[in-house]
C-alpha cells in the first residue's frame, strides 16, 4: 500500500503520469471515476484552498466525503490521533487525507490503516501536493521548458513546509532554487542563499513568494518590535512593482496571500500572477491524487487475480469446465451442423460420460471430484477454441480435447503431457466417444 507522505514518496516517472492525469481533469468536469469510493479529510490545522481543493476534486470524480470536524471529535476527549485514524479505519474508507501541526505524524499513522495516507501538511516538514501543483503550474507556463530554470522561494524558507517540498520535487526536474530570506528565516542547505532579493531578481525565471508562518514562531519580542520586523520584511522581500519591473518571470505563492507584505495587490493583478491558476490546477492535480492512490488498491487485487489465475484452475474447476464444454458441444454444435435438436448422447461406463450425462446435476458432479486430489494446479492454462473442437493444453501439449464430428463426440486424454492430466488418467477418466444419434 502506498502513502503520500512526501514528494519522495513519488517516482518521477509517477510525476509525469500524474500530470498526465491533471490534464485531462483541468476541465474540472464530474465524472464518476471514484464513484461507491469514500474519502476522510481530517485537518486538525486551518485551511482554506488545501481542504477544500481535496473535497472538490473527490467529489468531482464521484466520491463521497467525510470531513471530521476535529473541533467537535474525541480528541478533545483525551482520545490519542493514531487511535482516532485506527477507529476511522475500521469504517472502511477508500483513502484519509490529514493535517496536522506535528512534524512526521501523518508518517507514523500509515501502520493504523488499510487505504492510503495522504498528507495534506504535516508542521514545517511537507506538503506534497502543493509542490505537485506548482511544479505543474511552471511546466504548464514554460510548456514543458523548465530545465535550467532559477526559482527564488523567497521569504519564511525554514518553517515552510512548501518550501521543503519543492526543494525535494522541482531540483529533480531540472529547476534552480535560489533561496531568499532574512538571516533568521534562512535553513540549512546545499541551495544557493541570499539575504536581498535585489541580489538576485535578475536572475529569476519564477518567483514564488511564501508567507510569513507566525504560528510557528516563538514570540518573546514586543508588539513595536513585531511591528519594526514587519516593516523591514515588507521594505526587503515584498514583492512589489517597483522592485520587478517589466522582467518577464512567473509569478506564484501558495496561500493564503497576506496582501502587501508578501505580495502587493498591484503585482496580485499583474498578468505575471499565476496563484489563482494554482488554485485551480490545485484540484486537477489532487483529482490524480486520489484516482492513483485510491485505485491502486484495485489495481493490486488485480494483479493478485492474475497471479492466481496464471496459476491455473484447480482441477474441480477443469473437470466441472470440461463437463459443461462437453454438454454444450454434444448439444450447441450438432444443433448447429444440422444435426437432429433432439437427439441424445449415447453414454459409455467411465467417469467422463458420468460427468457429462449429469453435469445438471450438481451434486453428482461434486460426489465425482471429491475422488480427485485438488492439490494439483494448471499452470500454464490455455483453452483454445476452433473449429469443431475445444482443447485444453498444458505444458504446452493438448491434455484434453473435445472433438466433434458428424455422428460422435470425442473426448481424448493424453496422460504424458502433464501433471494434470496423469492425475485425471489414474483417477479414472479415460478417453470416451459418444454417438450422436
Amino acid at each position: 500500500m502506498k502513502h503520500l507522505i512526501t514528494p519522495n514518496d513519488l517516482s518521477d516517472k509517477e510525476v509525469e503520469e500524474l500530470f498526465e492525469d491533471a490534464r485531462i481533469f483541468q476541465d474540472l468536469r464530474s465524472n464518476n471515476i471514484l464513484e461507491g469510493k469514500l474519502v476522510v479529510t481530517l485537518f486538525f490545522e486551518s485551511s482554506t484552498r488545501t481542504r477544500s481543493s481535496f473535497e472538490i476534486a473527490a467529489k468531482r470524480l464521484g466520491a463521497e466525503v467525510v470531513n471530521l470536524e476535529v473541533q467537535t471529535s474525541s480528541t478533545n476527549k483525551g482520545e490519542t490521533v493514531e487511535d482516532t485514524v485506527a477507529n476511522l479505519n475500521a469504517m472502511k474508507p477508500d483513502a484519509i487525507i490529514i493535517r496536522h501541526k506535528d512534524c512526521g505524524l501523518p508518517a507514523s499513522l500509515k501502520t493504523y490503516v488499510d487505504c492510503p495516507i495522504i498528507n495534506a501538511g504535516d508542521g514545517k516538514n511537507a506538503h506534497p501536493t502543493q509542490a505537485l501543483l506548482d511544479l505543474f503550474t511552471i511546466d504548464q507556463h514554460f510548456e514543458g521548458n523548465i530545465q535550467g530554470k532559477n526559482i527564488l522561494i523567497v521569504g519564511d524558507i525554514v518553517n515552510s513546509r512548501v518550501a521543503t517540498s519543492n526543494l525535494e520535487l522541482l531540483p529533480r526536474f531540472g529547476l534552480n532554487p535560489i533561496l531568499v530570506s532574512p538571516p533568521r528565516f534562512q535553513s540549512n542547505s546545499s541551495f544557493r542563499n541570499a539575504t536581498h532579493i535585489k541580489e538576485v531578481i535578475d536572475d529569476a525565471d519564477i518567483i514564488m513568494s511564501l508567507r510569513v508562518q507566525h504560528e510557528r514562531h516563538e514570540v518573546n519580542i514586543s508588539k513595536e518590535e513585531q511591528e519594526r520586523e514587519k516593516e523591514e520584511y515588507v521594505r526587503d522581500y515584498c514583492i512589489t512593482k517597483e522592485l520587478v519591473g517589466d522582467r518577464d518571470f512567473l509569478l506564484l505563492h501558495p496561500g493564503p496571500v497576506n496582501r502587501n507584505i508578501d505580495i502587493t495587490d498591484e503585482m496580485l493583478n499583474d498578468p505575471r500572477s499565476k496563484v489563482l491558476k494554482q488554485v485551480e490546477n490545485g484540484v486537477a492535480i489532487r483529482m490524480a491524487v486520489l484516482k492513483k492512490f485510491i485505485l491502486q488498491k484495485e489495481n493490486i487485487e488485480n494483479k493478485r487475480i492474475k497471479v492466481k489465475s496464471s496459476k491455473g484452475f484447480s482441477l474441480i474447476e477443469l473437470i466441472f469446465a470440461i463437463a459443461v464444454i462437453a454438454v454444450i458441444a454434444s448439444v450447441a454444435i450438432p444443433k448447429l451442423m444440422g444435426v437432429n435438436s433432439k437427439a441424445k448422447t449415447s453414454t459409455v461406463n467411465g467417469d467422463i460420460s458420468t460427468i457429462i450425462s449429469s453435469v445438471q446435476s450438481y451434486h453428482m458432479i461434486h460426489k465425482k471430484v471429491d475422488k480427485i486430489s485438488d492439490s494439483v494446479t494448471l499452470n500454464p492454462t490455455v483453452w483454445s477454441i476452433a473449429d469443431k473442437e475445444v482443447i485444453f493444453k498444458e505444458n504446452d501439449k493438448e491434455c484434453v480435447k473435445i472433438a466433434v464430428s458428424d455422428s460422435q463426440l470425442t473426448v481424448t486424454i493424453d496422460q504424458a503431457s502433464g501433471d494434470v492430466c496423469s492425475e485425471l488418467y489414474n483417477n479414472g477418466v479415460r478417453n470416451e466417444v459418444f454417438a450422436l444419434n
